[in-house]
């Protein structure tokens, strides 16, 4: 029987907890359409490839994933322990690992949709004050998993004040890799919340979570 508590957070125990704690590196999350428009919404927290760079290319591998990731609109986190209304310090817990859960603005009652532009140089043009952008393209059967996700450090842009000049920027000198690993995720202390990848209305309380987790296979 799968069980959900509150107990005092896991994370305290991990080496970065202080680091993880502190950051609020910006980044954007965006799709390249058929159509050459790219849908994006902004993340504030942990922004750098080996977190979120980390978990999109991890658990969001698909098209479908993806626009549904962008419907809910802009995130705090994308998987943290910590709910709004859960203090610092004490993560919520599943089946006795950390559960690790979306955070949007949404989910405080805030109206923060996606923003869809012109051009994926209209993307990376676009000031959110962030560090780093992702950008999934895929290939013509959206639904299958021939995917790949691509990150472009702005932080490099924004320092040679360039921002609306990407036209003479290479790209190249601007794109890094995703690592495959990251510090931030242990699988056998960390859930992600199968929730996370169901639609507003299909999502159940805490307490239907193990259901869920059969009902998707996860």
């Amino acid at each position: 029987m799968l069980k959900w508590s509150r107990p005092t957070s896991l994370i305290q125990n991990y080496p970065n907890f202080k680091e993880l704690k502190q950051m609020s590196t910006r980044s954007r999350i965006g799709i390249l359409n058929p159509n050459g428009t790219v849908e994006s919404v902004y993340c504030h927290q942990n922004g750098y490839p080996e977190y979120t760079g980390y978990f999109l290319e991890n658990f969001y591998t698909n098209t479908k994933l993806v626009k549904l990731l962008l419907s809910k609109g802009d995130i705090s986190n994308i998987a943290t322990p910590y709910s709004w209304d859960t203090p610092i310090g004490h993560a919520e817990i599943f089946d006795g690992k950390e559960l690790l859960s979306l955070k949007t603005y949404a989910q405080r009652g805030e109206k923060c949709p996606s923003v869809l532009h012109d051009d994926v140089k209209e993307y990376l043009k676009y000031d959110s004050c962030d560090d780093y952008k992702y950008l999934f393209a895929n290939g013509e059967k959206e639904y299958l998993d021939c995917f790949y996700w691509l990150c472009f450090d702005m932080s490099a842009v924004r320092k040679t004040k360039s921002i609306n000049k990407l036209s003479i920027i290479n790209l190249d000198d601007i794109f890094i890799d995703i690592p495959k690993k990251s510090r931030y995720f242990n699988f056998d202390k960390q859930v992600i919340n199968p929730t996370d990848f169901l639609h507003l209305e299909q999502q159940d309380t805490v307490e239907s979570i193990g259901a869920k987790i059969m009902q998707i296979g996860l």
